[in-house]
């Protein structure tokens, strides 16, 4: 490399914070998804079960 060229990186930051994003010279996949469903889920639930106490 010659000064003043550049390299393209890609960052993909994950989905939740429990988990580290990915960095490379390649486009990079978002992980974490199934964490970030499974916490959607629990809230959902949690939601639906006050609702239904409620009545």
């Amino acid at each position: 490399m010659a000064e003043g060229d550049t390299v393209p990186v890609f960052y993909a930051p994950p989905y939740h914070m429990f988990r580290g994003g990915e960095i490379g010279f390649q486009r990079q996949r978002r992980r974490g998804v199934l964490g970030l469903l499974l916490s959607l889920a629990l809230v959902l639930v949690v939601v639906v079960v006050a609702i239904v106490l409620q009545l």
